[in-house]
């Protein structure tokens, strides 16, 4: 469909992009800090499975609250307001257990906004170019997560705490940019209620198809694990803190390039048909990494890894938009984030665990192949729910 975007979309970008270059600033020296805090892997999964599941169930809460689009803007801007406050506590942190309340007063901010940002943008585009807009969305996003490392890169030598604390600059100008150029209600679209062009919508019974793929989503977030493990396993493969950095840079990149081809392709070979490829493309590059003998065959796998992103994130949260009815769409967004960030705990903690007991290959390989039987069970549920 031809035609430009509405601006919602490119100012919810820009907030997302400033905020990750914030956010991504701290990720990137997160396991450099916990291991000077004399942290484990251990420590890292229960810091990321902790984090995931609190925003979660703050997601469920603030999508449920978004339904009224009235509340949109304003949960938006508080839970980019609590994220923009907590990075800079790192700079007082003196052991992990100070890391682990930073990650969960920063995931409540992120659980705060996602649902109602998710649905305010579903509400302003068209169903048919839904996977493009999220894509765009990613796209940025992914922008300033590479902007994001490279600034952590610079301020290295002066230490991780300070890298925290340069942090609050980018994400008060991300509050600036969404008070003042995002609107308080998006516009519909003018074909809001119009069906995608994806073979997978259940006209009759929307919620019951709902369910089930948020189900096949659960089953794949069980299996995915946090990026914190690559980062530390391409340490554990004789990268530096700063060049661990400058690799999540290039990843990201990579994300923010494909991210918006892969919505276009999604909107037009149908949404779950790219999240499957997607998946089997995230085993192949798990292996990849799994089997890498050294740190640059291991970055080879992030970029194929890179890919995933692509085919996969503007579409998952597209089908979402695509089942859900446009006067629930902060509930269905709320329970689409509970499922994949409460999967997340057991995943992380598992992961952790693994990762020393029996190795991060073995880890690695396993998430691979939990990925291909998750592709099997979302190409087993498109049949089901295909249009007759």
């Amino acid at each position: 469909m031809p035609g430009r975007l509405p601006r919602v979309v490119l100012a919810l970008g820009a907030v997302s992009l400033l905020t990750d270059v914030a956010s991504e600033m701290v990720y990137a020296v997160l396991p450099a800090l916990v291991a000077s805090l004399g942290g484990s892997a251990l420590t890292l999964g229960a810091i990321e499975g902790v984090g995931d599941a609190t925003s979660a169930v703050a997601k469920l809460v603030s999508g449920r609250l978004a339904d009224a689009p009235s509340r949109r803007k304003p949960l938006v801007l508080l839970g980019y307001g609590l994220a923009t406050v907590a990075r800079p506590l790192l700079w007082f942190a003196t052991i992990p257990l100070h890391v682990v309340a930073f990650r969960f007063l920063d995931r409540v901010g992120k659980g705060v906004r996602s649902s109602p940002r998710d649905a305010l943008l579903a509400a302003s585009v068209p169903r048919a170019r839904a996977a493009e807009a999220f894509g765009l969305h990613r796209a940025l996003d992914n922008a300033g997560a590479a902007i994001g490392p490279l600034c952590a890169a610079a301020l290295l030598a002066y230490g991780p705490h300070l890298v925290a604390l340069a942090s609050l600059a980018p994400g008060l100008l991300a509050l600036v940019v969404l008070a003042a150029f995002v609107p308080a209600r998006a516009a519909p679209s003018s074909d809001a209620h119009a069906p995608a062009p994806d073979g997978v919508t259940a006209s009759a019974r929307p919620g019951v198809a709902l369910t089930w793929y948020l189900s096949v989503l659960g089953l794949f977030a069980i299996v995915n694990t946090s990026d914190l493990f690559l980062l530390r396993r391409l340490g554990e493969l004789g990268a530096s803190p700063r060049e661990v950095a400058l690799a999540w840079a290039g990843l990201s990149t990579l994300r923010a390039l494909v991210a918006t081809a892969g919505g276009k392709l999604a909107d037009r070979i149908g949404r779950s048909r790219s999240l499957g490829l997607g998946w089997l493309v995230y085993a192949l590059a798990y292996g990849v990494l799994a089997l890498a003998p050294d740190a640059p065959v291991f970055v080879a796998g992030l970029g194929l890894y890179s890919v995933y992103f692509g085919l996969g994130e503007g579409a998952e949260r597209a089908i979402v938009a695509e089942l859900a009815p446009r006067a629930v769409l902060g509930s269905a967004f709320g329970r689409f984030h509970l499922v994949t960030g409460l999967a997340s705990l057991p995943s992380n903690l598992l992961f952790g665990w693994a990762w020393t007991a029996v190795g991060p290959r073995a880890c690695l390989l396993t998430s691979a192949a939990g990925a291909l039987v998750a592709s099997a069970a979302l190409f087993a549920w498109t049949r089901a729910h295909r249009r007759s």
